[in-house]
């Protein structure tokens, strides 16, 4: 699994709470991930190996990813969304709704049939 390096800084205020690592820890992981500075330059200001940076980084990464599938799953309503599925209210005419609904169909029973 690709993981991203880069997170907003609204996202990583959001999962602050979440962390259970030192404030030295949090501050080297939002250097490299909110400020986009190398794990290298920020070990060096640190006075720590970069190692040590990528562990704490690839902590506050997975606490993100775990907030997010979490989220993804709050928003369902307590109905499992497939990875790559969302919900959306769709407001349209009765036959474009329907058009929706057999391509929909049409879209499970390829995912159903197995590889020839």
């Amino acid at each position: 699994m690709s993981r991203r390096r880069r997170m907003t800084d609204i996202e990583f205020e959001t999962i602050c709470p979440l962390l259970n690592i030192s404030e030295d820890s949090v501050r080297m992981a939002r250097s490299v991930l909110v400020d986009g500075k190398s794990l290298r330059v920020v070990a060096a200001a640190e006075g720590c190996s970069f190692q040590f940076v990528d562990k704490n980084t690839q902590v506050v990464l997975k606490v993100f990813e775990r907030y997010q599938e979490a989220r993804r799953i709050a928003k369902a309503d307590g109905v499992q969304i497939p990875p790559g599925w969302e919900r959306v209210t769709v407001i349209a005419p009765t036959d474009v709704i329907e058009k929706f609904k057999e391509e929909l169909a049409e879209h499970d029973k390829a995912c159903l049939l197995p590889d020839a």
